[in-house]
């Protein structure tokens, strides 16, 4: 006896092959948007870190002579650098999302490239990206040139000089750096003078 129906084999071939079909879309259509779900917790972690060297930093400017410290940032997609010449410490990384989002140029005045008091927004030359400042408190500006694209994090001290200690280098990328941090003195100005290592 013939049946002119479809045979068990062939309808379970026909099921397996939607089911894969279907699976498979879905899950190329959602990859992108996954993987953006990560970039907000990502680059939060990276203002908190810089923060809470901003924090390390403050202890030891305002601890005795000689005072030394340290701190270790997990930083496994960007660099961080010290500028010496502007008292800066900059860390820039990739963003896939605008977490950090664009500042584009005020219209009324140009943006400083070096510290000073209440500043509002820093430029960073190297990157040509515009920071503004994050908290009412904080030495902490952020900035991205969009996205995707660079984001840039910039600790700035106007009343500080910080210097290169020479033990280890400038600036480094990660995936951890260990920040030394040590009091040398106060220069000609009343500054405090702090060395600054990446390790």
């Amino acid at each position: 006896m013939n049946n002119k129906g479809i045979t068990p084999v062939i309808s379970y071939v026909l099921l397996v092959g939607i089911v894969v079909i279907t699976t498979s879309a879905a899950y190329f259509w959602a990859y992108p948007h996954i993987d953006r779900l990560g970039e907000g917790p990502k680059a939060q972690n990276m203002v908190n870190q810089m923060e809470s060297l901003d924090y390390a930093m403050r202890q030891t400017i305002h601890g005795e002579i000689g005072f030394r410290n340290s701190f270790n940032l997990h930083i496994p997609e960007g660099s961080i650098r010290l500028e010496e010449d502007n008292d800066k410490i900059i860390f820039n990384f990739q963003q896939g999302t605008a977490v950090i989002g664009y500042i584009p140029e005020p219209n009324d005045i140009e943006t400083p490239i070096n510290c000073t008091e209440d500043l509002e927004y820093i430029l960073d030359e190297r990157t040509n990206i515009i920071g503004s400042k994050i908290g009412e408190y904080s030495q902490l500006y952020a900035g991205s040139t969009g996205a995707p694209g660079t984001a840039i994090l910039t600790l700035c001290y106007p009343n500080v000089e910080l210097v290169w200690q020479g033990k280890c280098i400038r600036g480094r990328g990660g995936p951890r750096t260990n920040v030394l941090m040590e009091k040398k003195g106060i220069n000609e100005e009343g500054k405090p003078v702090i060395s600054i290592d990446f390790c």
